[in-house]
């Protein structure tokens, strides 16, 4: 950036200031609290793609350290995708430990108790000494999740069911979907020199597009590429 240019713009924006950038915000434990309350936690994060679980109970789990959360992701036996909180609704023990696999059930390791692909309750040892023990209210829970050209997205918003083509969170609705809108068509080339999978997210093309303007005239005429050596 010339002289110039950043007259123009601290002239036009006098409150950013012309010192250097401060690091606090990448660094802070404090800061990365308040971006998990007010972002994260309120908007759509990819975890993952559709191929990763192909089969009816294939499932993987995504560690979301910026949601607190950790999610199932499963395939159920009619082809549909669902995402639930990786806890027993019992006693809040962790389910799977595992990254993935497939399983025609999940059991908790601490009490047994057993849900199926749609989160179901649907075994429990011991049954007749849970009194008033209603299956249907204690299965695992579900948490937000949306597909849009393959890739998958969950949101860990509580209380209330999302879609990608109504908004991104309950703070940002959208009368049109918002992704389609900005991405639909759009084709990545992705450049390889051995045999690979790439997986690139609207987030990640999000990133390329928001800081174009600090990269090198070099980077910003280059196609996004991933390669591999």
């Amino acid at each position: 950036m010339n002289a110039g240019s950043s007259h123009v713009l601290t002239g036009r924006y006098p409150e950013l200031g012309s010192e250097p950038i401060p690091i606090e915000p990448y660094i802070s434990p404090q800061y990365f609290e308040l971006e998990k309350k007010y972002l994260f936690k309120k908007v759509w994060i990819h975890v993952g793609r559709v191929e990763e679980i192909p089969s009816a109970g294939d499932y993987f789990v995504k560690q979301l350290d910026a949601c607190d959360a950790s999610v199932l992701v499963v395939r159920n036996r009619d082809g549909a995708i669902h995402a639930f909180h990786n806890v027993c609704s019992h006693r809040m023990n962790k389910m799977v430990y595992t990254e993935r696999g497939s399983t025609k059930k999940f059991f908790c390791k601490f009490h047994g108790w057993a849900y199926d692909l749609d989160g179901r309750l649907v075994g429990v040892p011991d049954e007749k000494c849970f009194t008033g023990l209603k299956r249907e209210e204690h299965g695992l829970s579900p948490v937000n999740l949306d597909t849009w050209q393959g890739f998958i997205f969950a949101a860990a918003i509580p209380g209330r069911r999302l879609s990608i083509a109504t908004g991104n969170s309950h703070s940002m609705p959208s009368k049109k979907p918002i992704m389609c809108r900005m991405y639909t068509g759009a084709r990545l080339p992705v450049h390889c020199s051995s045999p690979m999978r790439a997986v690139c997210g609207p987030s990640m093309v999000c990133a390329v597009n928001i800081t174009g303007g600090c990269r090198s005239p070099e980077t910003r005429n280059q196609s996004t590429a991933i390669r591999t050596r």
